[in-house]
């Protein structure tokens, strides 16, 4: 009975994680429509990125309390009545705003959706699949942003791909309204943990201005972000030895095989978040693509996050977590240099760079995704997942606010010609070390559990 309900929010995921990259094939004709540089660009994906990462460390507990049906239900209607918003924002000011509410209410909608799925399938083969077709939609949502993106823009303008949530918000607001069945309503959890929610959005909301804003400039702000993550990280961690609902439930963050599933998530996001940020601005500001032409060469990245995320869920049952995680960074970590060591948009290496991409984010993120929520169990299936998400969108927010840092590279306005393939192009192969380095240190230091195939809690 709680399988209609699975589908809304499925539905309902993909338009949220598709918000989160449709708006970037939008940001030359957005920016030249409301004003701003690339700083205010940037806070166009992170204002949004940003409210559902906070969202998020608040949204496991509403989940496990409330249940997922009612906590769902009302972060829809937030999302929907944030994109008309946006729809009609006159201001950048304004833009902002319905952005970060549409991250809001975004944020309780990703744990109720897997809480729903772990409620509803045991432990096993039924339930990896089921993650593994919604770890497949949320990730093919985020890639074919831009090709939906481009369409939109090219058709009617950009102010229409926010209206396009719009009847799909309405529609999935009356399924949930309409049929009353779900999870079941906990009225005796936990309440939410105000003050660590607090102590998490300070610290996020300091790292993106500092780095988008460069207060201080240099590399000076970068260990500034640094250091609040670290201190906002050693704040936090103390409170989830004593509260059951903690933003960081200590006991399971603490645990080797769930801190090493946590940390290559958070790189995951950082580096896709980065290129989906990087590539589009790259082929419309540097080789005059269209917002169409950007959006359409996107499609072999996202034929191939749908097709790998169908079978995630099997691969996840016959090998190790090591196996696919540390070979799905590898393999976004040789896209990414192959894309940024030559941008031409027509190369022949692009659309094979961008196969291995969408198949390293899925092999990186759904296998651990199902682990994940074997370690936490039905009971604590919202906070595993709001905290696993809550995680990767950090990893998201920073790598955008670190792309753009590296894009303007003391300026305010956004390079062109030459210097910004040239930084486009060194920024995307610094991700690509990245990426390779976090493969290299779990493939070689990966904790035993996760390198038997069927990890046990």
């Amino acid at each position: 009975m709680s399988r209609p309900k699975i589908a809304l929010l499925t539905v309902a995921t993909f338009m949220l994680f598709l918000d989160t990259t449709v708006v970037n094939v939008a940001l030359e004709r957005l920016g030249a429509e409301i004003g701003g540089g690339v700083s205010a660009l940037q806070w166009v994906l992170d204002g949004y990125t940003v409210a559902l990462t906070v969202g998020l460390a608040a949204a496991g507990s509403l989940v496990d309390r409330y249940g997922a049906v009612p906590v769902a239900l009302l972060g829809t209607a937030l999302f929907t009545a944030a994109s008309v918003v946006c729809a009609l924002a006159p201001t950048f000011e304004v833009l902002l705003a319905g952005r970060v509410a549409q991250g809001l209410g975004a944020a309780v909608v990703v744990p109720a959706s897997l809480s729903l799925i772990t409620v509803t399938y045991p432990a096993g083969p039924a339930r990896s699949r089921a993650v593994a077709v919604w770890s497949a939609v949320s990730a093919v949502a985020l890639a074919v942003g831009p090709v939906v993106g481009g369409v939109l823009v090219h058709a009617a303008g950009w102010r229409s791909i926010f209206w396009l949530n719009v009847p799909v918000g309405v529609a999935v607001c009356a399924g949930l309204a309409w049929r009353s069945v779900g999870g079941p309503v906990r009225t005796g959890g936990a309440r939410v943990d105000g003050v660590g929610v607090a102590i998490l959005g300070a610290a996020l909301l300091g790292c993106a201005v500092v780095v988008i804003d460069r207060r201080p400039p240099g590399p000076a702000g970068l260990v500034l972000a640094a250091a609040l993550l670290v201190t906002a990280t050693m704040v936090l961690l103390p409170r989830g030895r004593v509260r059951q609902n903690a933003v960081l439930p200590t006991a399971l963050v603490t645990r080797v095989e769930v801190a090493a599933l946590l940390g290559v998530g958070g790189a995951a996001f950082a580096g896709l978040y980065a290129f989906v940020f990087l590539v589009p601005l790259s082929d419309q500001a540097a080789f005059d693509r269209t917002a169409l032409g950007t959006g359409a060469a996107f499609l072999p990245l996202t034929v191939t996050l749908f097709a790998v995320g169908l079978v995630a869920g099997r691969l996840a049952e016959r090998f190790a977590e090591r196996t696919l995680v540390g070979g799905g960074l590898a393999a976004m970590a040789v896209g990414t240099g192959v894309v940024g060591a030559g941008l031409d948009p027509s190369a022949p290496w692009r659309p094979l760079a961008l196969v291995l991409v969408g198949a390293g984010v899925t092999l990186a993120l759904t296998p651990a995704t199902i682990a994940l929520l074997r370690f936490a169990g039905a009971d604590r299936a919202g906070v595993m997942t709001s905290t696993s998400n809550l995680v990767r969108n950090v990893g998201g927010v920073l790598g955008v606010a670190v792309a753009g840092w590296a894009l303007h590279a003391g300026g305010t306005s956004l390079p062109r010609g030459a210097q910004l393939v040239d930084r486009v192009g060194a920024s995307l192969t610094a991700v690509a070390v990245a990426l390779a380095v976090v493969a290299a240190v779990f493939l070689l230091a990966c904790p035993p559990a996760l390198t038997r195939r069927g990890l046990a809690p």
